[in-house]
């Protein structure tokens, strides 16, 4: 073992969840191993490509963004230290949702997709670390969604006690909760209704859209395993309005039949009056015009 494999071997071993791992199957690991060096303000992973690998920042800083649902603007959602791992959500949730940049040189350890998959698949310790756990880009991502088409959106917020997007995302990231559910097995009876469940993932790709809110009665799939993501229900609703005065109901508004013209009658008016703007040598279109404007301000008032 050289000098760069014993020091990437012990670096990971102190790392939340390649701790778990056995001396041999980290030493397999790291066998595997590439170093990537990333410049400043280079990607290490976009939301828009599945990653082909898991990176570990070995060295340096990166940023975590998300982007704002309406202006597409990046958000920095969290400042990234050595041991941060990236990449690992978008494949346990099946959607590209990563983007993190070096905001420094930085070294990345990096393992390909593949050899990650198959670890979690053989190792049920490990595997549980980022299966029971949501990731910040993942409650970020299932917010925006939710709450992009609402109009009480900032009266959430409000009640919240946050000022953004963002701050709202940390402070849901606490009280969030993963449900994993598999249709070969009885659903878990752990759907508690403090929680609001929403999608975020399965495998293979589910039939239900990511981001929606999951409805328990829709069955699965006798393979489909479905990733659940449950955010405090408390955090969705809104104040009743209250009204510090009285409301009474306003007065209808209709005009009087009789100034309103039939449709018939300003048909036999515009033709009568073309008639007569010929016989005054009036232009015609002028006219025209005229009658038009008087047309269609007469509709207007019967829609009232």
């Amino acid at each position: 073992m050289n000098s760069t494999t014993g020091t990437t071997q012990d670096f990971l071993a102190e790392i939340a969840p390649f701790d778990r791992l056995s001396p041999d199957a980290l030493t397999r690991l790291v066998a595997s191993i590439q170093l990537l060096r990333y410049r400043m303000g280079q990607p290490i992973v976009v939301k828009e490509k599945m990653p082909a690998q898991i990176s570990v920042l070995y060295h340096g800083q990166a940023r975590l963004l998300g982007y704002d649902p309406n202006s597409q603007l990046p958000i920095t959602l969290q400042r990234l230290e050595p041991g941060a791992i990236l990449g690992w959500v978008s494949l346990i949730r099946g959607v590209a949702c990563e983007t993190a940049i070096a905001s420094t040189e930085a070294i990345c350890l990096t393992i390909p997709a593949t050899q990650f998959l198959a670890l979690l698949a053989q190792n049920q310790e490990f595997a549980a670390y980022f299966s029971e756990q949501p990731a910040l880009i993942e409650v970020f991502d299932l917010l925006s969604n939710d709450l992009r088409d609402r109009a009480d959106s900032n009266l959430i917020l409000k009640k919240a006690g946050v000022d953004d997007l963002k701050q709202l995302t940390l402070k849901a990231l606490s009280r969030s909760v993963v449900q994993n559910l598999n249709g070969r097995k009885s659903q878990e009876p752990g759907l508690d209704s403090a929680h609001l469940w929403f999608v975020s993932g399965g495998k293979p790709a589910t039939d239900l859209p990511v981001g929606q809110r999951y409805n328990r009665e829709q069955p699965l799939r006798s393979a489909e395993n479905l990733r659940l993501v449950g955010l405090d229900a408390a955090l969705f609703t809104t104040p009743a309005f209250t009204p510090t005065e009285p409301i009474i109901d306003a007065p209808t508004l209709q005009a009087p039949d009789a100034e309103i013209p039939l449709l018939l009658n300003i048909r036999q008016n515009w033709i009568r009056n073309g008639k007569a703007a010929k016989k005054s040598n009036i232009p015609t279109f002028l006219v025209k015009v005229t009658l038009r404007k008087w047309w269609l301000a007469s509709k207007c008032w019967r829609n009232i």
